[in-house]
């Protein structure tokens, strides 16, 4: 039976405002007591961080952590789920500690659907974001962070390899959006990825023994570059959209048409064309960031939003588009 960990006190569970008290509370050997545990994250703009390194050794993938946003959290009908607002109505880490947002060593593990930000002076690197061995993140969003000492702070930065990301969005880093850094000898895998306006490169392979597969992915503004292979011959792009040269041939030097940059939206816009628009035939997710069937029409769109000008937006066609 699996352990359900709530935050709401209502439910019965514990109330995890602090998200510290997460550790303490979810302490299962998963790989003798056969238990996942969910850990269900209220709505909220929370000044907090977590670790779990609890369960490095386990190898058994039946048994996992998962860390999301409990039942009717975080999923507001105004603004689109892709959209990061720090208003309350949603998910969100926002940390000045000096430590990484999101941290989870254990294997197997999953992160989904949330928020992080992190503000800092330390002469320490940091990330926002970081996955271990065998880790699945989807629909996450790193925004809008920096370090006012020597080191900076880096998007998504998996400590292992062999992981997963889909569908997220990394903005407004002052290092990196994505860093790949493990020599671990495991592949990785990156899809639908959009990494955007960071001071650093987009998507960077530091150190890798096996191949790094970034497909689908989009790459704008980024002040080091879109996708930079460190290491050489290690970075394997499929229709990797970029603003520079960087990307995948017939996929450079893009003009990206995105909603509205200003409030953070990075949708599609309207008017996205033919001519400017990411995708290919082949989807590697079946849904996007706000849970719209991926691919729409004929194309599946790169990036972390499916846009189709056949089929139009279904999200917002129907909901309420934010003023």
């Amino acid at each position: 039976m699996a352990e359900n960990v709530h935050t709401y006190s209502s439910l019965g569970g514990y109330d995890f405002s602090a998200a510290s008290n997460w550790v303490g509370h979810t302490n299962y050997d998963m790989a003798t007591a056969n238990n996942n545990e969910y850990l269900d994250c209220f709505a909220g703009v929370h000044d907090d961080y977590f670790f779990m390194n609890l369960n490095l050794n386990q190898t058994a993938p039946s048994w996992h952590r998962h860390v999301n946003p409990a039942a009717g959290e975080g999923n507001p009908d105004v603004i689109p789920p892709g959209v990061p607002v720090l208003d309350g109505s949603r998910v969100a880490f926002v940390s000045t500690t000096d430590a990484t947002v999101m941290w989870c060593q254990d294997r197997w593990s999953e992160f989904h659907n949330l928020i992080g930000k992190l503000t800092i002076n330390s002469a320490t690197t940091r990330a926002v974001f970081t996955p271990g061995l065998f880790t699945k993140m989807s629909y996450c969003m790193a925004i809008d962070s920096s370090n006012a000492g020597a080191g900076q702070v880096n998007g998504i930065a998996p400590n292992f390899a062999s992981s997963t990301m889909t569908n997220c969005l990394v903005k407004n880093m002052d290092g990196d959006g994505l860093v790949h850094a493990d020599g671990f000898g495991l592949y990785m895998y990156y899809y639908h990825l959009t990494l955007i306006d960071n001071a650093g490169v987009g998507l960077r392979v530091a150190a890798a023994q096996r191949d790094v597969a970034c497909a689908l992915c989009v790459a704008d503004n980024n002040g080091g570059g879109d996708y930079v292979d460190d290491v050489g011959g290690r970075l394997i792009l499929s229709y990797a959209f970029s603003s520079d040269a960087t990307g995948t041939a017939g996929h450079q030097n893009q003009n990206f048409n995105f909603r509205d940059p200003g409030s953070n939206n990075f949708h599609y816009g309207a008017d996205f064309t033919d001519g400017t628009r990411a995708g290919s035939g082949v989807s590697r997710a079946t849904y996007d960031i706000d849970g719209e069937v991926r691919p729409g029409g004929i194309l599946s769109d790169a990036g972390f939003d499916q846009f189709s000008p056949i089929l139009g937006n279904p999200w917002y066609h129907n909901h309420q588009q934010a003023a």
